[in-house]
């Protein structure tokens, strides 16, 4: 096999993926969405990110819940109108 340069490798990925979700365990057991990312592109062999939506948690309930709510991270999305399409703002 080939060496492939890594600045081309991060190319490719940065083509390749245009969201990253991350998903945490929150306070009383359940998963939820934290963070979404928008990979922006790749330059000078780094894959450039920003955060456009992250969960505030905002107190836990009696029974021991996270409570919180989805917020913007003050960045517009590059793909706004994909995610509104799908009914998710």
């Amino acid at each position: 096999m080939r060496d492939v340069p890594l600045k081309m490798i991060r190319e490719q990925i940065a083509s390749a993926v245009n969201v990253i979700v991350q998903v945490d365990r929150l306070t009383g057991g359940p998963q939820r969405v934290t963070s979404i990312t928008e990979v922006m592109g790749c330059m000078s062999d780094v894959i450039t990110t920003q955060e456009t939506f992250r969960f505030k948690q905002l107190g836990v309930t009696s029974a021991g819940n996270a409570l919180g709510a989805f917020e913007e991270a003050g960045i517009l999305s590059c793909n706004l109108q994909r995610i509104q399409a799908a009914g998710m703002t």
